[in-house]
């Protein structure tokens, strides 16, 4: 019984170690206070920074989705995506869009496009998730789109930190309950 109860301590505290993913965001969440040991020291970045980001969007926009899909002036999407540790975007989404075809679009460009300089916490390379929110507005001009993210600001935080400390005290307290009942039988 104390083997398998060493065995399941030790197995939440290897999954806490590789459970860290950093978050860039576009707005600022005041709601939470972020504490500096748990802010990302470089976020990650694409070619020259956001401005080169929204360049590519706008460049790789299909011009045949403005014209056969269901015109739009102006569309407002939520992107979410990961940039791993080697700096592939991953598992892209968008969270919210009055217009699919043009979220999809994003979701597709993004997930195609080339690596970004990684994410770093004290000088290690971390799994960066990143959150833009972005208007796309059709033109009568190439690119077929300006887009433009919506706010400005940033937020890098440490999101898995209360889990961690989640998992390690419900660890502990597992760990004392078997400990009470083999001592009771």
């Amino acid at each position: 019984m104390k083997i398998k109860g060493l065995l399941f301590c030790f197995f939440c505290l290897c999954l806490t170690a590789f459970a860290q993913v950093e978050v860039f965001r576009g707005v600022v969440d005041t709601s939470t206070y972020i504490k500096p040991e748990d802010t990302i020291t470089k976020p990650p970045q694409f070619d020259q920074g956001v401005d080169d980001f929204l360049n590519y969007l706008e460049s790789h926009f299909n011009e045949r989705l403005v014209q056969q899909k269901q015109a739009f002036n102006v569309a407002k999407v939520q992107l979410t995506f990961y940039i791993g540790k080697d700096g592939k975007p991953e598992d892209v989404i968008y969270n919210s869009s009055a217009n699919m075809a043009v979220a999809s679009e994003l979701q597709r460009i993004v997930s195609s496009m080339p690596k970004w300089t990684p994410g770093y916490l004290s000088g290690k390379k971390k799994k960066t998730l990143m959150v833009f929110y972005l208007q796309v507005q059709a033109t009568n001009d190439l690119p077929p789109v300006k887009i433009t993210q919506i706010s400005q600001l940033a937020e890098y935080t440490d999101q898995t930190k209360q889990i961690k400390i989640f998992i390690v005290t419900a660890t502990i307290m597992i760990s004392v309950a078997l400990w009470v009942i083999n001592m009771v039988k």
